[in-house]
């Protein structure tokens, strides 16, 4: 088996540097500092077998995410009142962007509103982190900081909350 395709290192490597070989270079230092410290048990304990990490973590990653109930089905499984296609449509329609534009790995101001706008209303309507990934051709993690980036944006933006509902309005007339 080939270990390299178990885990993506990418975005683990994007906090310790701006280049691959400065940010490996900080990452074995990180390691070695954290290997002097010996084993902490605080970082194998888990919470009802689903979060690892110390007290506070947990609890601080639960009030981030919100509390998972036991036995519920996982978010892939359930079913989302989005369909991806009117989602993008939309986007498309308001703001001018082709959809061949917002999958595209372009970094504009304008583009990455758009997505922000787009991730927030898609997980307001049940879609999963997944879903909105595929519709953006975007990694799951990138979704999650692009989600918690547009939160962030209602409280400050007057145009970021124009555009999320000018996108709801219209997807409740669609639907």
């Amino acid at each position: 088996m080939d270990e390299s395709k178990l885990v993506d290192a990418e975005p683990v490597l994007r906090h310790f540097g701006a280049t691959k070989k400065l940010a490996r270079e900080r990452f074995g230092l990180f390691v070695r500092a954290g290997m002097k410290l010996g084993h902490k048990e605080e970082f194998y304990r888990a919470d009802e077998g689903r979060i690892l990490g110390s007290e506070d973590w947990v609890a601080k990653t639960k009030n981030r995410i919100g509390e998972i109930p036991r036995g519920a089905r996982p978010q892939s499984k359930r079913r989302s009142a989005l369909d991806p296609e009117a989602l993008m449509e939309t986007a498309e329609r308001l703001t001018g962007f082709a959809a061949q534009e917002l999958r595209s790995g372009k970094k504009t101001r304008g583009i990455v509103a758009v997505k922000e706008a787009m991730i927030v209303v898609g997980r307001e309507l049940g879609a999963s982190n997944a879903d909105m990934a595929k519709l953006l051709s975007l990694d799951a993690s990138v979704v999650s900081r692009r989600y918690e980036s547009g939160k962030a944006k209602l409280g400050e933006s007057k145009e970021a909350r124009r555009l999320m509902k000018s996108m709801r309005a219209n997807l409740s007339k669609a639907s």
